[in-house]
């Protein structure tokens, strides 16, 4: 009896194992004809590769059997496949890894190893290779994109300084009677020269917003000194055509946190729209309310009107509905599009509304939230207000193009400085070293050295550390404000130089100095 137990237990045991191993073979035959490559890890060590594995990396099976994984990955992944990582593994896990040929180049791959009730790891390769070097590919040109972006800034920006700045200059120097030819001679460069500073800030902004540049800075403002601000900045422009321009303002609780640099820039943006559509009588109305919980704004206007067709497509980038040789308006058709990519940054939605011959309303709906802090709005001071106890005061100006400095200089001495003056970074310590200014004007792009670094030695040193820097620059893109503030500036402005705005800093600075 226990001869034949015995014998049914062998026979079991036999067809068990044929069963195993038939099993095994399978299992490998299903291995071997995956076009992906397979490796099978016993221990940390390779002990099954795939078909697929040796004609993509090349290698021989020989040489591979009894290896560690890690010695064909990069050196810096290896971490992610030591014996020790691999063994955590008890369900899946997945990597990105940069995987060694054997005639050297390297290849990118995603791996997913899987436990197998024996212990053995499976893992399987999908070959990102392409995708991989095309996302590097991207952020490159994105970084060259960048670079370009900061130096177009820069360029652009810095003749259009001095444009503007001499010619508010001239304006304030001429005792001329208004009507006079040659004040309106600079009031004619003045106007062509903020409307191409206007067409380059959208421009920019655009192709920040493509790079993913564009970030929030949310401040506490109230909304009614938000939108009188718009209406200042689009006035002029509305008086020059005979557009009357007004605010209807039903909020009665407007403090809120608010990007304040990006609602301006809706508003006067869909205002300076309004106009440039409207003719002489007509006239342009910006109302604010709030429904449903949410700030609602509409610029309203008796203007040509928009096809229902067009309606849409208006707020596509570089769209203009009176292309063609007969256009009657100028722009870059960024200004609606910058509405609307802002106002969904914001979280809010745009639309409009119209019919052809007799006007259109812009919608703009924000969920801004109440802000719990009083917002202050100082008074800019004009350096020319400081009393007796303060004149005197000594600028140096380090700016290496001769326009922008002797504009500089210029404006300077006829709010009553004594104005210093540097052609680089360098020059600029020396001169601040030798001199002692009680302020700088720090230009960012220079040769020599860049006013980023003198800003960082000047404050690196005991006996100059104290002078206030503001820095001045062509560049207006993401960062630039935060690299200046980083390297030790008190202050940041941009050109073209907004001079009362830096009156008020100069003042500011120099009054807590």
């Amino acid at each position: 009896m226990k001869d034949i137990e015995d014998n049914l237990q062998s026979q079991i045991h036999h067809r068990l194992m044929e069963e195993l191993v038939s099993k095994e073979r399978r299992y490998r035959e299903m291995l071997e004809g995956l076009r992906n490559p397979v490796v099978v890890l016993e221990d940390g060590c390779i002990v099954f590769l795939n078909a697929a594995w040796m004609e993509q990396l090349g290698y021989e099976l020989q040489t591979c059997l009894g290896a560690s994984l890690v010695d064909y990955v990069a050196a810096p992944y290896r971490v992610a496949l030591t014996e020790p990582a691999l063994e955590s593994i008890t369900g899946e896990g997945n990597y990105e890894i940069e995987f060694l040929h054997h005639s050297g180049h390297r290849l990118w791959y995603e791996a997913t190893f899987s436990r197998e009730s024996d212990g053995k790891l499976v893992g399987m390769l999908y070959n990102i290779d392409e995708r991989y070097r095309a996302t590097e590919e991207l952020k490159s040109l994105l970084h060259t994109k960048q670079r370009f972006l900061a130096c177009m800034s820069h360029e652009l920006r810095t003749p259009l300084n001095s444009i503007l700045g001499f010619t508010t200059i001239l304006s304030e120097m001429m005792d001329l009677s208004p009507s006079s030819k040659q004040v309106q001679y600079l009031k004619y460069i003045d106007d062509a020269g903020q409307h191409l500073l206007a067409l380059i800030t959208d421009i920019l902004d655009a192709a920040k917003i493509e790079t993913g540049e564009v970030e929030q800075q949310k401040d506490h403002a109230s909304l009614a000194h938000l939108m009188q601000a718009a209406l200042r900045m689009t006035s002029a422009q509305g008086a020059k055509k005979g557009v009357k321009v007004s605010l209807s303002n039903e909020l009665k609780d407007d403090e809120v946190e608010i990007d304040s640099r990006r609602f301006i820039q809706i508003l006067t943006n869909l205002l300076t729209n309004a106009i440039k559509f409207s003719s002489s009588g007509k006239s342009v109305i910006l109302r604010a309310r709030q429904h449903a919980g949410r700030f609602v704004f509409e610029v309203v206007d008796q203007g040509t009107g928009i096809a229902n067709d067009n309606q849409q497509m208006i707020f596509e980038a570089f769209v203009q509905v009176d292309a063609g040789l007969e256009r009657q308006h100028g722009g870059t058709g960024l200004g609606l599009y910058l509405v609307k990519i802002l106002c969904e940054m914001m979280d809010g939605t745009v639309e409009v509304s119209s019919r052809l011959g007799e006007g259109s309303t812009f919608k703009v709906s924000l969920p801004l939230r109440k802000s719990s802090e009083q917002a202050h709005y100082p008074r800019p001071r004009l350096a020319g207000a400081m009393g007796a106890s303060k004149t005197n005061w000594r600028v140096l100006v380090v700016e290496d193009d001769d326009r922008n400095r002797l504009l500089l200089q210029t404006y300077l001495k006829g709010k009553g400085y004594d104005v210093l003056s540097a052609e680089n970074g360098q020059e600029g310590i020396d001169v601040a070293v030798r001199e002692m200014p009680d302020l700088i004007l720090m230009d960012v792009r220079m040769p020599v050295m860049d006013g980023l670094r003198a800003t960082e030695l000047l404050g690196s040193r005991a006996d100059t550390r104290h002078i206030p820097v503001i820095a001045v620059t062509a560049q207006a893109l993401a960062g630039d404000a935060e690299r200046c503030l980083a390297a030790g500036a008190r202050d940041y402005t941009t050109k073209p130089i907004d001079f009362r705005k830096l009156d008020a800093i100069i003042t500011n600075h120099l009054d807590s100095n």
